[in-house]
């Protein structure tokens, strides 16, 4: 059956028409999920998840895919399916990084005031006895920690947004990168300053 009539099929909601394209884009949404790193220490982003997204994609590419572009169906469908999955992983990845890395909670920051200072003043200072804590501050730009030291005081975003003449998307933007960065690059480094 041509590509186009099974597209159309599934539009005029033929239930056994989705259940060939799926036969069809399968092996695609697997080739995608297989790109991404599932596994982050004690949590797993679900293989099943990602897979329904992209049995999803496949019925939203049918009912977005114009013919009279000049695009074929599989490449279409390809995209689809990617942005899907890639969407659902990054909200999972959000998800994760802001549930197990809170930068509101300084309990375990031994040397506030040594990054404070550091923050403030432009020669940079020893952070911090640990070397630890010093090499994992050492990869924020001057506004990153500009921005920590302010959520560590318990400043909103619409504050720190102020302060710093920025809009609260960046502030929202830098605050997650700082997290992801803190949960990927080591975990245990993460735990231990925030």
């Amino acid at each position: 059956m041509k590509t186009n009539e099974l597209i159309e099929r599934v539009k005029n909601k033929d239930e056994s028409a989705y259940k060939e394209a799926v036969v069809l884009y399968e092996k695609m949404i697997y080739s995608i999920i297989n790109t991404y790193q599932l596994d982050y220490g004690d949590y797993t982003i679900s293989t099943e998840d990602l897979y329904q997204e992209g049995l999803i994609a496949i019925y939203d590419a049918c009912f977005a895919y114009d013919k009279s572009k000049d695009t074929k169906f599989s490449t279409f469908v390809y995209i689809v399916i990617k942005r899907k999955i890639q969407r659902f992983y990054l909200s999972q990845l959000r998800k994760y990084v802001n549930e197990s890395y809170s930068i509101d909670n300084v309990e375990h920051l031994d040397h506030y005031n040594e990054i404070k200072a550091d923050c403030i003043c432009e020669n940079p200072i020893e952070y911090h006895k640990s070397e630890r804590i010093k090499d994992q501050l050492r990869h924020f730009s001057k506004m990153d920690k500009q921005i920590l030291l302010m959520r560590f005081e318990r400043y909103s975003y619409k504050e720190i947004a102020k302060k710093l003449k920025v809009s609260e998307k960046r502030v929202d933007n830098r605050l997650y990168r700082i997290k992801k960065q803190i949960a990927l690059q080591n975990e245990s480094i993460g735990k231990d300053i925030i």
